[in-house]
């Protein structure tokens, strides 16, 4: 894992130890669900626009806390 507090879907699950479709259908269940159940996660818009989890958010959803509020600012470290 790098510096930044995102990861990938893929990164997620390595740090979560479940496989990438269960984390695939949580981030999802997060969407359908209007952020009421499920991982909290963002997708950026453009090319590249892979689905991305704040650490923080993995944490609080293995710990079985509800979704936190608000918005999470993404930037990218240059």
């Amino acid at each position: 894992m790098t510096g930044s507090p995102w990861m990938t879907l893929k990164e997620t699950a390595d740090y979560l130890r479940m496989h990438v479709r269960t984390v695939q259908q949580k981030a999802l269940e997060y969407d359908r669900s209007d952020g009421k159940r499920g991982l909290k996660n963002m997708q950026p818009s453009g090319p590249d626009g892979k689905r991305l989890v704040h650490i923080d958010d993995a944490n609080r959803w293995m710990e079985k806390q509800p979704p936190s509020r608000g918005i999470r600012r993404f930037s990218v470290a240059s």
